[in-house]
């Protein structure tokens, strides 16, 4: 009367496919050129789109003949922007590839069609399983690849940018991604080694109004937003439909803010940051912003608890009594940390203390 049911054999016959078995699909040997298979959980994603590829070539720089700065591209796929980017007369370009990329071989006669002019290494940038890993970019490989002498102490911080790179994020790598460069930006370490880059980065519609000055998050800034905005001059370049990028990625079914669109976001490490305070503070300043994002208390008494008097010094800076961290916009942020660092009380305070704890840790 009743079908016969199957019995399960184990609980693991209920959980989905787990990462191995998704990241092995991924990188398996593509068939004709291009992986053909949906992945939900791809994280490695390259642009085939023409239209988008056109608008790259046409946005990265005004004039590729003449710009002096070096490209790279970070998981570059089959090459197509490197190609495009070549043709339209790039002097040096720099291919990014992971090991396990299934392109090698189409990046190789890439390399040999522009044997001046172009360059690919295997460089593990976007999946580092922690932020605390090391990164295979750093002074020693910048100087190498920019053909730089070993002691090159680096670039004047407002020079133009020395060499731009080109990202491709997703859901899966853009908050590592941008929490190791914005720790790369404050210990001048990694991509800012030398000098200050440019990047363009294609981010998903969430991390493009995360880093909107608009977007809140309970009732306060995210960390995210904070900080792009006080250390990046950040521009949205364009928007694209998800089907210009290769493996395509299973969209929600219902209508989410910008799911369905990728953004080109381009950002600069400001110009003036070492007015605003000096680089050693950096570091400083990124912990400062952790510490108050978080608390919902009003800043002047906070502060006199970690601090004691210095609540008349805050008001007559323009700070309210009843003004609450999470009021606070970006410049005001800058405003009270450099008006905490001036203070002569402020290096035996506890405040000071949590910071430095919290750089080791």
């Amino acid at each position: 009367m009743f079908p016969q049911l199957r019995p399960i054999l184990s609980v693991s016959a209920l959980r989905a496919p787990c990462w191995y078995s998704c990241v092995r699909k991924f990188i398996s040997p593509p068939e004709n050129g291009l992986p053909n298979k949906r992945n939900d959980f791809s994280f490695r994603v390259h642009v085939i789109g023409n239209p988008v590829i056109d608008f790259v070539v046409k946005n990265i720089s005004p004039d590729l003949r003449s710009d002096r700065s070096v490209i790279m591209e970070v998981n570059p796929g089959p090459g197509f922007i490197l190609e495009a980017l070549l043709k339209a007369g790039a002097r040096r370009v720099f291919g990014l590839y992971e090991e396990s990329s299934p392109y090698l071989s189409a990046l190789e006669a890439l390399r040999e069609k522009y044997p001046d002019r172009l360059q690919i290494r295997p460089m593990e940038v976007l999946f580092l399983e922690k932020i605390t890993e090391q990164s295979t970019i750093n002074g020693v490989t910048l100087r190498s690849m920019l053909d730089l002498p070993a002691d090159f102490p680096g670039y004047n911080w407002t020079d133009d940018p020395p060499f731009k790179v080109l990202v491709t994020l997703t859901k899966l790598t853009e908050k590592t991604f941008f929490r190791r460069i914005f720790k790369e930006l404050v210990l001048q370490d990694g991509f800012f080694s030398i000098g200050r880059p440019q990047i363009f980065a294609f981010v998903t519609g969430y991390q493009y109004h995360l880093l909107l000055p608009q977007m809140k998050i309970m009732g306060g800034s995210s960390f995210n937003s904070l900080f792009a905005q006080t250390f990046f001059d950040i521009e949205c370049l364009g928007k694209f439909d998800w089907s210009n990028f290769h493996p395509p990625a299973k969209l929600p079914k219902k209508a989410v803010r910008d799911t369905q669109s990728a953004f080109l976001l381009s950002l600069t490490p400001k110009a003036d940051l070492p007015d605003k305070f000096p680089a050693q503070h950096w570091p400083e300043f990124m912990e400062f912003l952790r510490f108050s994002i978080r608390r919902k208390e009003r800043i002047i008494p906070f502060m006199e608890h970690m601090l004691p008097d210095c609540g008349p010094r805050l008001i007559k800076i323009g700070f309210r009594v009843c003004q609450t961290f999470r009021d606070l916009e970006p410049s005001d942020h800058v405003k009270l940390f450099r008006e905490i660092m001036s203070w002569p009380d402020y290096e035996s305070s506890n405040l000071a203390s949590i910071f430095r704890e919290r750089l080791v840790l």
